[in-house]
C-alpha cells in the first residue's frame, strides 16, 4: 500500500509539472501574441495616416483655387498661380467651417519658393487639433511651379518651389 501511494504521489507531481509548464507556455504564447498585435496596430495606424496625407495631397493638386491656367482655361500641371496664392489665405478662413474643413480636416498646406527667390513661404490652411491631444504629423512635399504674371518684364513669370501637404493624426502611445 505504502508503494501504490508514493507511486501515485509521484504522478500528481509530475502531472502539475506538466500543468505549469503548459501555463508558462501559454503565457508566453499571450505575451506574444500582444506585442504582435500592437505592432501591427501602430503600423495600420501609420498606413493610415500616410493614406490620408496622400489623398490630401491630391485634393489640393485638383483645386481650382490653386491651379495655373493658359488661355482659355487649360490647366497646366503641377503649377500653383501665386496671385492666387497671395490671396487665398482670406477664402480658406472665410469658408473654413462649411467647406474646406470637411476637405482637408486636421492638415497644413504650405507653399515656398525655392528659386529664384529663396524664402517666400505662404501658409494657405493649418488647423491643428485641439491642444489636449497629443497629435503627429505626416508631410508630404512635392516639387511645383509657381506661375506669378505680376513679375518684372526682365524675367519669366515661372519659378520653382515646392508645396507642403501635411495631416495631423491622433499619435498612438507606446
Amino acid at each position: 500500500m505504502v508503494l501504490t501511494s508514493k507511486k501515485a504521489q509521484m504522478h500528481m507531481t509530475e502531472t502539475i509539472g506538466v500543468l505549469f509548464i503548459f501555463f508558462i507556455l501559454v503565457a508566453f504564447g499571450l505575451i506574444f501574441y500582444y506585442k504582435y498585435t500592437g505592432q501591427a496596430i501602430k503600423e495600420e495606424h501609420r498606413q493610415m495616416v500616410a493614406d490620408r496625407a496622400v489623398k490630401t495631397a491630391l485634393e489640393v493638386f485638383t483645386l481650382p483655387e490653386l491651379a495655373c491656367t493658359r488661355g482659355d482655361a487649360e490647366l497646366e500641371d503641377y503649377c500653383v498661380d501665386m496671385i492666387k496664392v497671395r490671396h487665398l489665405n482670406e477664402t480658406f478662413n472665410i469658408h473654413l467651417k462649411d467647406y474646406y474643413f470637411k476637405l482637408f480636416g486636421y492638415a497644413k498646406i504650405k507653399v515656398a519658393e525655392l528659386y529664384p527667390n529663396t524664402g517666400n513661404e505662404y501658409t494657405l490652411y493649418d488647423k491643428k487639433r485641439p491642444t489636449n491631444e497629443t497629435f503627429e504629423y505626416e508631410a508630404s512635399y512635392f516639387v511645383i511651379a509657381l506661375k506669378d504674371e505680376i513679375t518684372d518684364m526682365e524675367r519669366t513669370p515661372y519659378s520653382f518651389g515646392y508645396i507642403e501637404v501635411g495631416v495631423y493624426a491622433t499619435s498612438l502611445e507606446d
